[in-house]
């Protein structure tokens, strides 16, 4: 039955919309047990079908986006999890849902406090602060990034720029 609804036009709502829910459900089990690929590429084919779920669609498209991009980051696969996470972002904001992006945003933010933190530890500053500055941009209130940049501009004898973050940590 389920394989036939899928196979129906979609000018009906109801039909449209059922395909909708089915596709969700099934792009849930699949995230679950592992086939994350699949469940993107099912849940982006949904969005295309719009309708009175497209919100919810689309928040579970940036959710899955995001739980991936958490996945690289705990594995430290960086660049990729930047790109799930930028992904996660784009599509969260489509949604209209202000805590719900602002959400996501403070996920990004901590993600690239952590790589920010790991060139910091490599010795490389320069290309840290990018990260952590890129980080403030997501959640100005992001505490470690400032102390990091304040660390940063601390050990540059740059004191007067360590004080203004290490200022603006305490603040938040």
């Amino acid at each position: 039955m389920i394989t036939e609804a899928w196979t129906l036009d979609n000018s009906q709502e109801v039909i449209r919309d059922n395909r909708v829910q089915i596709g969700r459900s099934l792009a849930a089990q699949w995230f679950d047990r592992g086939k994350a690929q699949a469940a993107l590429n099912l849940l982006d084919g949904l969005r295309a079908l719009g309708g009175k779920y497209q919100n919810d669609v689309l928040k579970q498209l940036a959710t899955a986006y995001n739980n991936i991009a958490i996945m690289w980051m705990d594995r430290k696969h960086y660049p990729e999890a930047d790109q799930a996470f930028q992904s996660a972002g784009n599509i969260a904001y489509q949604v209209g849902d202000e805590d719900f992006y602002r959400g996501l945003r403070k996920n990004s933010s901590q993600f690239l406090t952590q790589w920010g933190q790991e060139f910091y530890q490599q010795g490389k500053g320069e290309t840290a602060k990018v990260k952590l500055f890129e980080a403030l941009r997501h959640d100005e209130s992001n505490t470690v990034a400032c102390r990091i940049l304040s660390k940063i501009y601390f050990d540059a004898g740059d004191y007067r720029q360590a004080e203004y973050y290490l200022h603006w940590a305490l603040q938040h």
